[in-house]
């Protein structure tokens, strides 16, 4: 499984995301767990040498524990330079998900838009984790990503990747496939607004907590 981050905006251009991955765990359907240690920052914009293997199996939960924000780097189309920090301590997929040899992508979709890095009015901004916009940012990062099988193996989110949705999760496609479109088609975006309040980031930090405490 590799990681990538991607942002809907066409003002903005991504130029680094860092993603420092400690741990991933593996909530099986049949309660057992699974955890793997990686310890590793994954580079969000390219394709991992060595992309996490995910044991076969029925997984209900698959999660990312980070261990320090995620860094995310970029130029809005008006040239306004930007860094963030977005502590986001853990990053969770909810399934289940019949896993079975595939490679994996595990997408993430940015919630940071150009017209938010202008609106500041200064040419190199720096986010930092604590500021009320990252938390914001942080706040909508779940309802962003996606599982996807990676095709053609490339380790790039393109079209002809193959969503991989839960059943209570599942959109229909032409053929009643469950899938969504990859980039490059007429695909969900994944992003919303910054108002989902402060009960997302509680409830990462109570299950991180949680799975520290097993």
């Amino acid at each position: 499984m590799d990681i990538v981050a991607q942002d809907q905006d066409r003002g903005l251009a991504l130029q680094r995301v860092q993603i420092p991955v400690e741990v991933v765990w593996l909530d099986g359907c049949d309660g057992t767990p699974e955890r793997l240690e990686i310890d590793r920052l994954f580079d969000g914009l390219e394709p991992d040498l060595e992309p996490i293997v995910v044991p076969g199996g029925t997984w209900c939960t698959i999660e990312l524990g980070l261990s320090a924000p995620i860094v995310v780097q970029g130029v809005t189309a008006s040239g306004t330079t930007f860094e963030a920090s977005l502590a986001a301590g853990g990053l969770a997929q909810r399934g289940p998900f019949e896993i079975d040899g595939e490679a994996l992508l595990f997408s993430i979709d940015l919630p940071i838009h150009a017209g938010q890095i202008d609106s500041l009015g200064i040419t190199g901004v720096v986010v930092e984790a604590d500021d009320p916009l990252a938390l914001a940012w942080v706040d909508s990062l779940e309802a962003g990503l996606s599982l996807w099988v990676d095709a053609d193996g490339d380790g790039r989110l393109a079209s002809g990747d193959r969503y991989l949705a839960p059943p209570a999760q599942a959109l229909s496609g032409e053929a009643g496939c469950g899938c969504r479109s990859a980039p490059g088609t007429t695909g969900w975006l994944g992003l919303l607004g910054l108002g989902l309040g402060l009960g997302l980031r509680l409830r990462l930090r109570l299950r991180r907590a949680r799975r520290r405490a097993r």
